[in-house]
């Protein structure tokens, strides 16, 4: 198995090579967590900017690692098979002509299921093209 950066790896899943890492190439600004008393779920926005130099092709995943036991995120397009730690729920990002360009930002609004009391958190990272 080959490493790159971050905790995403590198192997193979029905012939579709995993997702590489590139966190190192965005900048990710989580918004505060707020409560919805009414649906009994949290939101949050998440900023995903390419502060690289060259543009990134998609598609491109939020992964959620680490995400606390007592959440879950309930907007998710699925969970990682490939991308470690596995079972990390993730999100795709919407991509204007399935690229994002140096200085470009997409932005999601994160939903999750949990108690009132939650102390939601997890680590951000970001997919690119590849099996999730």
């Amino acid at each position: 198995m080959r490493t790159f950066s971050g905790a995403i790896t590198h192997l193979c899943i029905a012939g579709l090579a995993c997702a590489r890492a590139v966190t190192s190439d965005v900048s990710i600004a989580l918004g505060p967590l707020t409560y919805n008393s009414n649906t009994k779920t949290w939101s949050q926005t998440a900023a995903v900017t390419n502060s690289g130099k060259t543009a990134l092709t998609g598609p491109l995943s939020l992964v959620l690692a680490d995400l606390s036991s007592d959440a879950t995120l309930t907007d998710g397009n699925g969970s990682t098979v490939c991308v470690a730690p596995a079972g990390s729920p993730y999100v795709n990002l919407g991509l204007t002509n399935n690229e994002l360009t140096p200085g470009q930002s997409a932005q999601e609004t994160l939903e999750f299921s949990a108690s009132p009391t939650a102390r939601i958190s997890f680590k951000s990272e970001v997919a690119g093209a590849g099996a999730r």
